[in-house]
């Protein structure tokens, strides 16, 4: 039965004794290193940005760019949902969740699990801030719709569109 969740950065959670009673959520970026996570219990391994929206993000560009913008969508939810209900992650011990600065996603997904595992939450990092977008789709995949809908909530938005919002976003 799991009694903790854990949250670490990146550099922290390479520190630790690998141990197969212990599940791991991988949290990285786009780009970043895949890690091995052998010698570890249940793992999954997320790929998304720490990037907070809201659903006018959704009504202007649709969950097609949102997934492709690399945030997280209720899909990725629903893949962490599934995970955490696994039989196998409730028999380890201990959860443990990381990202690169361990201060946003990964406690945004600790704070939910050990909510519904019912269990302890630790923090390794000093001023925790977890991502509003992931806390909120978690508690509620369809939250901001239903990104399996495809893009029937959006407006027409053509690729010279995207990419003006984009560099003018960037670039001011």
């Amino acid at each position: 039965m799991t009694t903790l969740v854990s949250c670490y950065s990146l550099r922290d959670f390479r520190a630790l004794q690998r141990e197969q009673d212990v599940a791991v959520v991988s949290i990285r970026d786009d780009g970043q290193a895949q890690l091995d996570l052998t010698g570890w219990g249940p793992s999954l391994v997320c790929l998304f940005t720490d990037v907070e929206y809201d659903v006018g993000y959704v009504l202007r560009w649709g969950w097609k760019w949102t997934a492709e913008a690399g945030l997280f969508t209720p899909t990725e939810a629903r893949r962490v949902l599934a995970f955490l209900k696994r039989p196998d992650v409730a028999a380890c011990r201990e959860l443990v969740v990381h990202c690169h600065a361990g201060r946003s996603r990964s406690v945004a997904v600790g704070e939910y699990a050990a909510e519904l595992l019912c269990t302890s939450l630790r923090i390794t990092q000093e001023h925790p801030e977890p991502n509003k977008t992931v806390a909120q789709l978690l508690r509620d995949p369809e939250a901001m719709g239903d990104d399996r809908a495809a893009d029937t909530m959006t407006a027409e938005v053509t690729w010279r569109e995207m990419l003006g919002k984009w560099k003018a976003a960037i670039f001011g």
